[in-house]
């Protein structure tokens, strides 16, 4: 029973111990760059970092991360209270009253810095400064601290998020269950005459809900949380547009729908992908021929991926088949990409990515075909690299029969 509640408690709160490995191994880099600490703008970064996704804006919140494992958080008083509940392991807090205030936050932390004693030091940065978010402006941190040698990383935690933990691992089913539920829900009330947006609120309250309901009351999201499934605009003829944008349509029998669901523990920090062609009613056999042609696709790329060999040589695979079959016309797009802690991470199933596939990385594997005057064709899975091959972490079905809504 103990090791049960352990396993759910991890699910839903990021545990401490996750957090200090992924400090853990920034430190490793820092000792590899010969860097004295490391001093991180993006939100991302602080996020991954700290455990908490605050709101940023045009104030800067920094992280100062030292060699010896130290933690200084950098932020506007506007935060200072509630950071000190939500992120985990931080020594020290430092605020400051407003930007631009009197004095720019920028010359703060130069000030703070110098108090660390790192203004004079070798030291790591995501970036020079803080991004242009929200009309924010500033001088970059070079300019504020010139005796510093600044060594940019500005891939670094990007770099951290490829290879998945157990526990991310935990959360990325956890959030594949409830994508299952949300795509449940919008296939049974896709109905000929309502709109998009009918199907689209009905689906996000309940399935949202049920998973809030589910979790229970031990869940700590630490931010917004989604769980819905959708059609952004790719109803129709529209399908052929991969990446087509909400328009409200009005579902009809004969309809290609390129269906998503999108569950997101966005304050936590990840996000899972599924995706199906279907139908409203019977379709035709020119549509059957290009479905079960995407379907071979992912097969092929099923097949393929494996511990050891390039992220290009999944693409290649897949490309070879669009080629045998006279399917180029309706290519747009690579085969898949990593995911997991962001909507899209890097590598890549590309042509161009040589990047070698390790065992702990979770990608979509997504071809598909674009048919103007017809429409699109594109299912995607989430996919767990495992020793010899892949475990599917998506299990909504793909075959045909199942993906016909009748009217």
């Amino acid at each position: 029973m103990g090791s049960q509640k352990n396993l759910f408690w991890n699910i839903t709160r990021i545990p401490e111990s996750e957090i200090m490995g992924r400090r853990a191994k920034v430190l490793k880099k820092l000792e590899e760059e010969r860097c004295d600490a490391m001093v991180c703008f993006a939100a991302a970064s602080n996020k991954y970092l700290t455990g908490a996704a605050l709101s940023d804006f045009e104030r800067p919140m920094v992280l100062v991360l030292k060699a010896d494992g130290s933690t200084t958080m950098f932020l506007p008083l506007l935060e200072y209270d509630h950071a000190q509940q939500v992120m985990c392991r931080i020594d020290k807090f430092v605020s400051y009253t407003e930007c631009p205030g009197p004095t720019h936050p920028m010359l703060l932390l130069a000030d703070l810095l110098k108090e660390l004693g790192l203004a004079n030091k070798r030291v790591a940065a995501d970036m020079d400064g803080y991004g242009p978010v929200c009309g924010y402006t500033g001088p970059k941190l070079t300019a504020v601290c010139p005796q510093m040698e600044l060594v940019l990383l500005p891939r670094l935690i990007e770099s951290l998020k490829i290879i998945k933990t157990d526990y991310d691992m935990q959360v990325i089913r956890e959030l594949t269950r409830w994508s299952n539920l949300a795509h449940t829900l919008l296939q049974k009330y896709t109905k000929p005459g309502l709109t998009e947006m009918e199907v689209r609120l009905k689906v996000e309250s309940e399935a949202t809900l049920a998973m809030l309901n589910g979790l229970g009351p031990d869940f700590v999201p630490g931010g917004d949380i989604i769980n819905s499934a959708d059609y952004r605009g790719q109803v129709g003829e529209w399908s052929c547009f991969g990446h087509a944008l909400f328009r409200n349509a009005t579902f009809k029998v004969g309809d290609i729908l390129g269906s998503r669901a999108c569950t997101k523990f966005i304050g936590m920090g990840y996000y899972t992908e599924l995706e199906r062609c279907m139908f409203i009613g019977e379709p035709t056999k020119e549509m059957e021929t290009y479905f079960n042609h995407i379907c071979a696709m992912q097969e092929i790329a099923f097949n393929t991926i494996r511990p050891g060999i390039k992220c290009s040589d999944v693409d290649k695979e897949v490309r070879r088949y669009y080629e045998e079959n006279n399917l180029m016309p309706y290519w747009r797009h690579h085969t898949g990409h990593a995911l997991g802690m962001g909507v899209h991470e890097r590598p890549f199933f590309d042509t161009n990515d040589d990047t070698i596939i390790e065992k702990g990385m979770v990608f979509s594997v997504e071809p598909g075909l674009y048919v103007r005057g017809l429409g699109g064709f594109r299912h995607s899975d989430t996919i767990h690299v495992i020793d010899g091959g892949i475990e599917r972490i998506t299990y909504y079905p793909r075959d045909l029969e199942r993906l016909i809504i009748w009217p």
